[in-house]
């Protein structure tokens, strides 16, 4: 802690494969995928306060405000689902990840909330339904530990990391509704992921993930010619061994 600020790294959500594997009867569709985080996100500092309050900078921090104009940021939404009346605190967000990308910033920037304020204001973490009313992913990003999620995002395994790797990360600044690619997706029930093994280095490993997909893959690529450029252009990278569109997009990534 600097000056009473807590200061917590939120970091990016990389879907290294993602599976749709069915549908429930309520339209949330079920997942199976690979989910891993990169040392890079977005930053929270949270500084004691008689309020609660919310601050937005960051190379990407006039996008979120734009879109968030008429909705409660889900940072907000985070911190009072451990609030009491008595509790504040001045929460800065410096926003480095693109908005609506597919890596989870804003599911990222809740887990990373919860867990904060739990902490600092000795509360229990709320209940799995009320995270998940947060959002999907955010169950998985409380955790920044290799992980398989399953169902609508309720289910993790924690899985022993692969060895370390480089990642690219790319945006061709798209903004892409989740929602609206799983509306086009034809087929909701395709084969779950692989069984998994300990990979013992990297080639296994990178084998492993060829053979898995991201379903989403081909109808985002489909709607927007630049995401299917921006994989080209990686996969065609010195070195590259993976490249793959992360979520819903429009954020792809290489493997190296």
């Amino acid at each position: 802690m600097e000056n009473n600020i807590v200061r917590v790294r939120s970091k990016a959500k990389i879907n290294l494969a993602l599976h749709v594997v069915g549908q429930r009867s309520d339209g949330l569709h079920l997942l199976d995928s690979l989910v891993a985080f990169p040392d890079y996100g977005d930053e929270l500092l949270f500084e004691k306060s008689n309020i609660l309050s919310l601050s937005i900078t960051g190379p990407f921090g006039d996008q979120l405000l734009r879109e968030n104009v008429n909705d409660e940021n889900i940072i907000i939404r985070a911190a009072k689902l451990l609030k009491d009346k008595s509790d504040g605190v001045a929460i800065k967000l410096v926003k480095n990840l693109p908005v609506a990308a597919g890596v989870g910033g804003g599911s990222s920037n809740a887990a990373v909330t919860l867990k904060t304020l739990s902490r600092l204001w000795n509360k229990k973490m709320p209940n799995l339904n009320d995270i998940l009313e947060l959002g999907a992913d955010v169950p998985v990003c409380l955790t920044s530990e290799f992980q398989r999620m399953e169902g609508i995002g309720e289910i993790r395994t924690t899985l022993k990391s692969p060895p370390l790797m480089w990642v690219v990360l790319a945006n061709p600044g798209i903004k892409i509704l989740t929602q609206k690619i799983f509306t086009l997706l034809r087929s909701k029930e395709n084969t779950k992921l692989e069984p998994i093994h300990n990979f013992s280095d990297q080639d296994s490993f990178f084998m492993y993930l060829n053979r898995q997909r991201n379903d989403l893959e081909a109808v985002t690529t489909n709607l927007f010619p630049d995401v299917k450029n921006l994989l080209q252009i990686i996969q065609n990278t010195y070195g590259c061994k993976l490249c793959r569109m992360s979520g819903s997009g429009a954020t792809c990534f290489g493997l190296y």
